[in-house]
């Protein structure tokens, strides 16, 4: 009988190690923290019910929403850094991420199937916090918080990506982090491009999504920014001048526009053309998203948000300091 349980008993021991493995690689990215029994404690809740969003004559505004085909999930940061979610065209309230900080930074993709603590149509919010690192928020569990990085961005398949050491590191949807481009390779593609042949010394500080193949990039060497567009490995775009202060980098769901955030204002360039000119058709902005289609787009303004379609503008009496649109996942 002995003879005989030593197969199954290396059998489950192989099993086990190989599950062992297989956590450790799904996790590599997670800060260590969140596995203790404080962390776990602190980070766990239930969903909170949706906070009302006073709009006056909602009916009105969700028929002219309807008539234009709007649709998606709009959120909004409030004077209080909350995180708000209306679901389009009816303009409902419903549940957005907490803990995402003063911006709203949702993925555009559902949670990803190797994140198992989140529901597969979860939204999930992204900050960098004060210990310089990245955490990943839902609408209700646990808050994620990455090793070593900050600056994140969501690729359009929601996968995780962020700046760690002047590198773009990614924490995809399934298995280890991995680093996309390294500082070296970001630098070399940089000192190649004509205007800047003769620097050095560039670092990558902000990324943002395009596409899966493209996305942008603010780099500094101490004496100079630039906005750099990649197609693969190749820069396609350049903006040798840009504000040495930048505190936010979007793209737009189609990949048209490049978002810049200044603490003087926010900076709309068109990411189609080389060399990136400024688009200044959308006027003073404190933000701006699209629809995942770009048909529709919402401008935050000073005392509101302005929605503006293809053949209609819809005014919503909000005083945002963030935005985000993405399409409704429920």
């Amino acid at each position: 009988m002995a003879v005989r349980r030593r197969p199954r008993l290396a059998t489950i021991a192989m099993a086990i190690l190989a599950m062992t493995v297989v956590g450790a690689a799904v996790f590599d990215s997670l800060d260590k923290s969140v596995f203790n029994k404080k962390s776990r404690t602190e980070t766990r809740g239930s969903a909170l019910p949706p906070r009302d969003v006073h709009l006056g004559d909602r009916n009105y505004l969700a028929g002219l929403l309807r008539a234009g085909e709007a649709s998606g999930v709009l959120y909004f940061v409030d004077s209080a850094c909350r995180l708000h979610a209306l679901r389009l065209p009816s303009l409902a309230v419903t549940a957005a991420p907490r803990g995402g900080g003063c911006r709203a930074l949702v993925s555009p993709a559902s949670a990803p199937p190797g994140w198992s603590l989140w529901p597969r149509n979860t939204p999930l919010a992204a900050r960098c916090d004060e210990h310089r690192r990245v955490i990943v928020s839902a609408t209700a569990g646990p808050s994620l918080p990455m090793i070593g990085g900050c600056s994140p961005a969501w690729r359009p398949d929601g996968s995780m990506t962020y700046i760690r050491r002047g590198a773009i590191v990614q924490f995809p949807r399934t298995g280890r982090a991995q680093v996309l481009r390294s500082k070296t390779q970001l630098a070399a593609a940089l000192e190649s491009r004509p205007p800047l042949r003769g620097t050095s010394g560039w670092r990558a500080t902000r990324v943002a999504w395009l596409s899966p193949a493209r996305f942008a990039v603010i780099a500094s060497n101490g004496s100079r920014t630039v906005l750099a567009v990649f197609s693969g490995r190749h820069i396609v775009a350049l903006k040798v001048r840009v504000p040495s202060r930048v505190i936010e980098l979007r793209g737009s769901p189609r990949g048209n526009y490049v978002v810049l955030g200044t603490p003087g204002g926010v900076r709309v360039y068109d990411a189609r053309r080389r060399d990136l000119p400024r688009v200044r058709r959308f006027g003073l902005l404190v933000s701006v998203a699209w629809s995942t289609d770009e048909r529709w787009r919402a401008v935050a303004q000073q005392q509101k948000v302005l929605l503006v379609g293809p053949h209609r503008n819809v005014v919503l009496p909000l005083r945002a300091l963030d935005l985000a649109w993405t399409r409704d996942f429920s």
